[in-house]
């Protein structure tokens, strides 16, 4: 069964439709695209867009940026474009309804900067609505489809951004590097601060470099956010 329809999420300078897309909008791809360095990013490559929001956050980060997203699902291309139309961004965003392999069979561009907040579910039980499990299980993406795509996009000083689960993060890293992807940046982030660290928020380069490396809570114990985060994401969301 589809996740019944959902309302529109209203940012400060866009809107997101979230519909049809089944991943709806959520706080990783929030602080993933908060997070991420789009400063010299003039090419953009947003794999697995959804709703479009990673896409229409760098646009909205960076004026210059041309972004280009895709996806396996139609109904989220569909509404990701709905979304890009709907923006002041809309001249510097396209939508592909492509699966990252075959778009990478097909183009030979370049880009800055690859973002994604990837499917990430390996194990248990795949949801019985197939948009969904692609959308969240790696039987429509795996880790390895994922390194090696963004390899083949990036240009030489390009940048890997993506979100996963803080268990698969040296999986990752070791993917990486067999691919010459090097460790820039990571932040992990806890719901709280008196619960487990659950996600890794990693950025990956061909150049090797010290990493810059951070740890944030999303709420306070008192259940409101926390400082650090409203630092990252005030540009979005409407009341901080």
């Amino acid at each position: 069964m589809r996740q019944k329809a959902t309302k529109p999420f209203q940012f400060k300078e866009f809107t997101v439709v979230q519909q049809q897309s089944a991943m709806k909008v959520n706080t990783d791809s929030i602080l993933l695209g908060s997070w991420a360095d789009v400063s010299e990013a003039n090419y953009v490559l947003d794999i697995g867009t959804g709703t479009g929001l990673l896409a229409l956050m760098v646009a909205q980060r960076n004026t210059q940026a041309i972004i280009d997203a895709i996806d396996i699902d139609l109904p989220a291309v569909e509404e990701a474009t709905l979304n890009f139309s709907n923006s002041k961004f809309s001249d510097r965003l396209n939508c592909f309804h492509q699966p990252l392999q075959s778009f990478a069979t097909n183009s030979e561009k370049k880009y800055d900067l690859v973002i994604t907040n990837p499917p990430y579910f390996e194990e248990g039980l795949v949801s019985p609505d197939t948009q969904r499990g692609n959308a969240r299980h790696t039987n429509s993406l795996s880790f390895l489809d994922l390194i090696q795509g963004a390899t083949q996009f990036l240009n030489t000083d390009g940048k890997l951004a993506m979100v996963i689960p803080i268990e698969a993060r040296e999986r990752i890293i070791s993917i990486a590097q067999k691919h010459s992807l090097h460790l820039n940046r990571e932040l992990q982030v806890q719901p709280t601060p008196t619960k487990p660290f659950n996600r890794s928020f990693l950025q990956f380069s061909f150049k090797k470099s010290d990493v810059t490396f951070q740890k944030l809570s999303i709420y306070n114990t008192n259940s409101s956010y926390s400082e650090c985060f409203k630092t990252y994401t005030k540009l979005f969301y409407l009341n901080i």
